[in-house]
């Protein structure tokens, strides 16, 4: 969120939740952590988006795998998707299930696909940073990474036959998508919040459990670092819920 936010301070709004929007499809397959790949991103934003958008994908280093394939997808979003986004964008405001659908359908694949549902995310991160306030689609599901899968399993939600929770992820991202989405979606069920909400949490705490791993109590006090504060009793016991798993 710090890194969207000092994306819109560079560019505005429109464009830069269109450069927002850009680094979301192309960020899969990292050679950094999730946020390392952010922060540089932000130090790219500038006009025309489309530019900054190739120069970084051809220069950072959280990208060093398959860079063709994301110039191939970013030139496809610059043609398809981002002549039309700033006559739309009141829409989209009102409407992310509508920039969703849109989204999918310039990139010519299909809507439930992780980079898809990340960029619907990180388009709301770039509104809720310039002080909108949009609702996310309860449609559309979470975006399945190495990170949510992790929380899949040190929550419980999902059993593994080996302790290796690590190794297990990794075989849930490539193998088992569709039952971690179907998890997170009967979590969203019962507790009335979004998947996308959902994800924020998830992305967040497994950063901790990757770091910390096997260790629960190290593992709160590294979200609680990442917070720069204190949980409060109802926070930690949601996080112990959630780290069930582990030691």
């Amino acid at each position: 969120m710090r890194a969207v936010e000092r994306i819109i301070d560079q560019l505005g709004v429109k464009d830069g939740a269109a450069f927002t929007v850009g680094v979301a499809i192309v960020s899969y397959m990292l050679s950094v952590r999730g946020e390392e790949h952010w922060f540089m991103a932000s130090r790219y934003a500038g006009r025309p988006v489309k530019d900054s958008l190739v120069t970084f994908i051809q220069e950072s280093p959280s990208l060093l795998r398959f860079r063709q394939s994301r110039l191939k997808r970013i030139k496809k979003y610059s043609k398809t998707f981002l002549p039309r986004f700033p006559e739309r964008f009141d829409y989209y405001i009102d409407d992310l299930g509508l920039f969703w659908r849109d989204l999918a359908a310039a990139m010519e694949g299909d809507a439930s696909a992780k980079t898809v549902v990340f960029a619907v995310k990180m388009f709301y991160y770039a509104l809720i940073a310039s002080g909108l306030k949009p609702l996310l689609p309860r449609e559309a599901p979470i975006p399945v990474d190495y990170r949510v899968c992790l929380m899949t399993l040190a929550s419980g939600l999902v059993s593994s036959e080996t302790s290796d929770l690590k190794e297990n992820a990794r075989l849930l991202r490539i193998k088992h998508t569709s039952l971690v989405k179907h998890s997170w979606n009967l979590v969203s069920s019962l507790s009335g919040l979004p998947p996308l909400r959902l994800d924020s949490t998830l992305w967040l705490v497994g950063g901790a459990v990757e770091k910390k791993w096997p260790l629960k109590d190290k593992t709160v006090k590294e979200v609680e670092s990442m917070l720069g504060d204190s949980l409060g009793p109802d926070e930690k016991m949601l996080l112990h819920e959630l780290l069930w798993k582990l030691e």
